[in-house]
């Protein structure tokens, strides 16, 4: 994935219930906050540069739980980049535009995965969105895994 203008934005499907093709995405608003949600796979970092190629976005920052259902309603059982790390120091996550990292969501903590976070294998400093059929939650994984989807927001 190369970071780039490539997304041509819309806000649904060509066919309602589908998926955006490659290099498409949606355009969420759930709030005052702006969501692209896009059908690219690539690395935290990867992800991070084409975000940021927007001008003005960044990786996902999820504020509340309109957002995060939002999300997961896009992302319909995948996996995508939340712009969530603890790469600076372990176990101190912050948003990677700089913002402190603070979630209201109705328990007031973030919707982490059952078990999670957990650094596992010492190598997992970067949050991704889970999708499920039952629970939609938040994972640390390896920044480098490359078989998640884009998420930016601003």
């Amino acid at each position: 994935m190369t970071p780039g203008n490539t997304c041509v934005p819309y806000p649904a499907p060509a066919t309602p219930g589908t998926d955006p093709v490659a290099g498409e995405c949606y355009i969420l608003h759930p709030n005052a906050r702006t969501f692209l949600v896009c059908n690219l796979l690539g690395s935290w970092l990867d992800a991070r540069a084409w975000c940021q190629a927007f001008g003005g976005f960044d990786l996902a920052q999820v504020g509340d739980t309109s957002e995060h259902d939002a999300l997961a309603a896009r992302l319909s059982g995948g996996r995508g980049w939340l712009g969530l790390t603890d790469q600076a120091a372990e176990g101190a996550y912050a948003w990677s535009n700089g913002a402190a990292f603070t979630v209201g969501m109705p328990t007031t903590a973030p919707p982490w995965c059952s078990g999670a976070p957990d650094n596992a294998g010492g190598v997992e400093d970067c949050v991704e969105f889970v999708a499920g059929a039952t629970l939609d939650c938040w994972d640390d994984t390896n920044c480098a895994n490359t078989n998640r989807a884009v998420m930016c927001s601003r």
